[in-house]
């Protein structure tokens, strides 16, 4: 893992706190880890010949119905 540095404005650690500043960073780039992941995911099953759109909706379908019988059982039919 690598540190990075940075020169933040005093206003800025007034204004917000150092601790929730790097609570931003550290979500902020978090959510870019993700997002680079999604994009290996995308090119991968675009290279396999996969639709996309069709996975995901495979995807929601599946996670819906376990849904459904974890925690809906008692209330659908």
């Amino acid at each position: 893992m690598t540190t990075v540095q940075l020169q933040i404005s005093d206003d800025l650690v007034h204004a917000y706190g150092l601790e929730a500043l790097q609570q931003r960073l550290n979500k902020f780039l978090e959510w870019e880890r993700l997002y680079l992941s999604a994009k290996t995911v995308e090119e991968a099953t675009k290279l396999a010949g996969i639709d996309n759109d069709q996975l995901w909706s495979v995807a929601r379908q599946s996670a819906w119905s376990e849904f459904k019988t974890s925690h809906l059982k008692d209330l659908l039919p």
